[in-house]
């Protein structure tokens, strides 16, 4: 993910804190690797997580063949206590920002034998590290199957968001040679999500959608009032699902845009960008557009 794409990221974590802290939910940030990478134990605060939760406080960590990640199964076994813990002592609702690390680079710490899918074709020396890359996230696709299975029978409405971070540092060496400039960075930019509830979703196929506008379609599913700049944010990506940090944004068609050049939603999607700096800026902030009354 590009710097710029996480630091946008990181403010909207800061305003869906705060939109749903307002709104009576009590809130968690984990991560199974040290609160010292990145600074994370003083970013969750500052971010304004109510709770948060580092490497020394998992228990049970698990690890495939004892080797590198830390299995997605254990970590989820220390946010279902969590979840459970929060729920016994708060009785509010909760919200859980969890980073996993499993499929975290590098892809050399398993053999041959303890590959559980082999892609098919010769890739080269790409061949291995495509086969653990794959094991890793059909690992993860059990562990996700678990946790849901798990969820389904809570008694307490929940709502499972899943997103990707980014795509691995070997996909640009496997990227399409037919795929034009803007494809391939669309492309190599892209990772898949999905939004579950325990109370039943109408089925929705959502073609593409950037992080961004990702949180205000949660909170629309959760029944969550959204600030105005959220809902500026729900209402812009019914044309516009997609902004990026290399100067290109996509309409409802595809089509593909630059920030300068003019079309129908040059106004639409500076809006955003005015309200975006404005959040950044303490000085000046605009605190009416980010809360909720």
């Amino acid at each position: 993910m590009p710097f710029w794409q996480q630091f946008s990221a990181i403010w909207c974590w800061n305003v869906i804190v705060s939109v749903l802290k307002a709104q009576g939910y009590y809130t968690i940030a984990s991560h199974s690797q040290p609160g010292v990478n990145y600074n994370r134990t003083k970013g969750y605060a500052d971010l304004g997580f109510e709770k948060s939760f580092f490497q020394g406080d998992f228990q049970d960590l698990a690890y495939y063949y004892g080797r590198g990640r830390e299995t997605d199964e254990s970590v989820y076994a220390n946010l279902e206590r969590w979840h459970s813990e929060a729920i016994q002592d708060t009785n509010q609702p909760v919200f859980i920002y969890n980073l996993t690390f499993r499929n975290h680079g590098a892809y050399n710490f398993f053999s041959e034998e303890t590959y559980l899918v082999h892609v098919q074709g010769d890739y080269g020396d790409l061949t291995s590290t495509i086969n653990e890359y794959l094991t890793r996230i059909y690992q993860s696709d059990m562990a996700l199957q678990q946790l849901i299975e798990y969820y389904q029978e809570s008694d307490r409405a929940v709502i499972i968001c899943m997103v990707g971070d980014h795509c691995p540092d070997f996909a640009i060496e496997l990227a399409d040679e037919k795929m034009n400039e803007a494809e391939k960075n669309l492309r190599l930019r892209s990772v898949p999500f999905f939004i579950w509830s325990n109370q039943g979703l109408d089925a929705e196929e959502v073609e593409m959608i950037s992080m961004n506008m990702l949180i205000p379609k949660l909170l629309s599913v959760a029944g969550v009032q959204m600030s105005p700049y959220y809902q500026y944010l729900y209402d812009l990506s019914v044309d516009v699902p997609v902004t990026t940090a290399y100067n290109t944004y996509f309409d409802v068609k595809g089509n593909a845009y630059s920030y300068e050049e003019d079309s129908e939603y040059r106004d639409k999607v500076r809006q955003y960008l005015y309200m975006e700096y404005n959040n950044l800026k303490s000085s000046e902030r605009r605190d009416e557009l980010f809360e909720v009354n």
